[in-house]
């Protein structure tokens, strides 16, 4: 599956999957299409297609937009990783938490 996922950036908010099925025609089967807020991706059977697409659609028009359109960039993260990332989200947290007790607590004291 390696190759088969492109990313489309600076995509039209008014733009829907069939627009986009229609953007991308003639490139190869469409596995899936996965459209959010100013951006998407589309997913291809053969990884083929896929460097095709990009080569063929980057910095051209969708919906009024140009597009940016590019392999999609996958990254893996490891229980540490994730690990980490859940500790630093706790603390930051915490430190919210924190700050606006003592807020708080100082504007009680100054009324």
């Amino acid at each position: 599956m390696s190759g088969c996922r492109v990313f489309i950036g600076r995509l039209s908010y008014r733009a829907r999957e069939s627009d986009v099925e229609r953007f991308f025609k003639g490139f190869g089967k469409i596995r899936d299409i996965n459209l959010k807020n100013g951006y998407g991706f589309v997913e291809f059977d053969d990884p083929r297609d896929a460097d095709d697409a990009v080569y063929e659609l980057n910095n051209r028009d969708l919906c009024g937009e140009r597009v940016t359109v590019e392999l999609a960039r996958y990254f893996l993260l490891t229980q540490c990783d994730f690990l980490f990332i859940k500790c630093f989200d706790i603390l930051l947290h915490k430190i919210d938490v924190w700050l606006f007790t003592n807020r708080l607590s100082l504007h009680l004291k100054r009324n």
